[in-house]
């Protein structure tokens, strides 16, 4: 990125070329003419700016060579950091990739454990029927934690649903796999 004051300076030069070049046209076409009323010498001190034209003309094309090896040389640093910002790209993908296993892992850790305290549920229930201890409250107590255990599992069920639509045991690159259209080469 080029600095302002840098901008400013070149706008400046550019400036001060372009009053250079009015003013130079301005004297040859008006001024001088009234300075020498002959038109032969005008002739004969027009035809001695021909160097001078030659000179300009091949500080012209230099100043074009220049800014092709400019332009050359921008393009291969923009070359060189769209292939940086490629691999970077790349690397973001990849850690994305692995985040999205490491959630569906943490996923399925907590649909285990949802499951797990959905069955210590059932065996509590379980445990309440083979040792009874009160008659009346034994009934609402194994209803209780029935249906709290099948709220558990009806949850880990929503869960595998929503995070697993219908193919639980694939990863998600294989699920992206299956969703992207393919292309033919």
């Amino acid at each position: 990125m080029v600095s302002k004051s840098k901008k400013i300076s070149s706008f400046v030069v550019f400036c001060c070329i372009c009053v250079g070049v009015v003013s130079l046209w301005f004297f040859n076409g008006f001024i001088y003419p009234l300075m020498v009323k002959s038109v032969e010498f005008r002739a004969l001190t027009g035809d001695s700016f021909g160097s001078v034209n030659a000179l300009f003309s091949g500080l012209a094309f230099s100043g074009l060579i220049y800014t092709i090896f400019m332009q050359r040389e921008e393009l291969a640093l923009q070359r060189t950091e769209l292939a940086m910002q490629r691999e970077q790209m790349r690397e973001t993908k990849d850690e994305i990739a692995k985040q999205a296993v490491m959630q569906e892992a943490q996923v399925k850790a907590m649909i285990a454990q949802i499951q797990v305290t959905a069955f210590q549920t059932e065996i509590s229930a379980l445990q309440l029927e083979i040792n009874p201890k009160d008659g009346n409250t034994k009934n609402k107590a194994i209803c209780d934690i029935r249906l709290q255990g099948s709220n558990i599992s009806r949850q880990a069920r929503n869960l595998v649903e929503e995070f697993f639509p219908t193919d639980i045991g694939t990863t998600p690159k294989e699920r992206s796999d299956k969703t992207t259209p393919s292309k033919s080469h």
